[in-house]
């Protein structure tokens, strides 16, 4: 049996072909698919585009069928919009395939490294999602920078920023100085004072290139131990626990008796300053949290391993694979 499962990302995607086993026979690289962007005509474009790529690669004889499709993608939440994707698939290159699934990219983060468990996304934006064995979810946040993305890489940079302005307006004096930072934000925005900052939250705002500063600010917290930098990531910290008290009270019995926890899978490059996000983090669980322990878990492998595990379940087929290959255990953490 042969099973794709594509993940897609922001910047790009990625697909894999593994057999019932679980072992990878090919893998392609395509461009970024998120629907809200590129709309669903592009999307399918897209798709196949990678499809056909992957049968190339895999060497596959003319007319061979994959036996269902896994797809991890931006929208795959939303019913009707998932609904028009599938049928918009089918009807471009349904000869392709037997069985499609679609889920959002959080799902198959998820079903990449466990059967059930917690996803929190904090890198461009922030999301955290429930997820349960038959693919369903629970879901806090996701909702943008606009309104949230509380915990990102993005929420930081406003965070800084705004302390260093409210402090320099003398609206909300900064508990630690702001000059660095300050300084940063010229050099690295290319900017000689605030006012030219109004291009970039304006005219030329670019969500991604805005939340490329929180990794100066990063920098700022180990080569300067700047003390704004250090609060901010701390700040962050708490934000992303109260992500995960969010959606306690949808947390199945029998999840919260499995060894060593919840399993919460870790994704996003803000994770990289776990140290200064711990404690605050612990602190929320401590006071807030019913249960007494969760284990973070790290992918190391495309979560499109996943997105094939979900082809396989709609299509009620066994693909066993050894998900433990397939994360590395980032910390544990327990309180009394």
């Amino acid at each position: 049996m042969l099973f794709v499962g594509v993940e897609g990302g922001a910047t790009h995607s990625t697909g894999v072909v593994v057999d019932e086993k679980g072992k990878e026979l090919a893998t392609a690289q395509g461009l970024d698919t998120n629907v809200w962007i590129i709309g669903v005509d592009e999307l399918i474009n897209r798709i196949e585009s990678l499809i056909v790529d992957l049968i190339q690669k895999l060497g596959a004889s003319e007319g061979t069928v994959f036996d269902a499709i896994g797809l991890s993608i931006s929208g795959g939440s939303q019913t009707k919009m998932a609904e028009r994707i599938k049928q918009a698939l089918k009807e471009r290159c349904g000869h392709l395939y037997k069985t499609c699934a679609i889920h959002t990219d959080t799902v198959g983060s998820v079903f990449t490294c466990v059967d059930q468990g917690i996803v929190l996304i904090a890198g461009t934006g922030s999301n955290c999602e429930l997820v349960r064995p038959d693919g369903s979810g629970s879901r806090c946040g996701g909702w943008g920078h606009f309104i949230g993305d509380e915990g990102s890489g993005c929420w930081i940079v406003q965070k800084a920023l705004k302390t260093v302005y409210d402090h320099m307006d003398n609206f909300v004096e900064s508990p630690f100085p702001t000059d660095l930072v300050y300084y940063k934000m010229k050099d690295y925005f290319n900017v000689e004072d605030r006012q030219g900052m109004l291009d970039h939250f304006y005219n030329d705002f670019n969500k991604r290139y805005f939340a490329g500063f929180c990794g100066v600010l990063a920098e700022l917290t180990i080569k300067n131990q700047d003390q704004l930098a250090k609060w901010v990531f701390a700040e962050a910290g708490r934000k992303l626990a109260h992500h995960v008290i969010a959606i306690q009270k949808h947390i199945p019995a029998e999840m919260k008796l499995e060894p060593g926890g919840i399993k919460v899978i870790i994704i996003g490059s803000v994770w990289k300053s776990w140290p200064l996000m711990r404690e605050p983090f612990l602190k929320v669980l401590e006071n807030f949290f019913q249960m007494k322990e969760i284990t973070l878990l790290k992918p190391t492998v495309t979560a499109a391993y996943g997105a094939a595990r979900l082809g396989a379940m709609e299509a009620k087929l066994t693909l066993n694979m050894e998900l433990e290959k397939n994360y590395e255990k980032f910390d544990y953490l327990t309180w009394d």
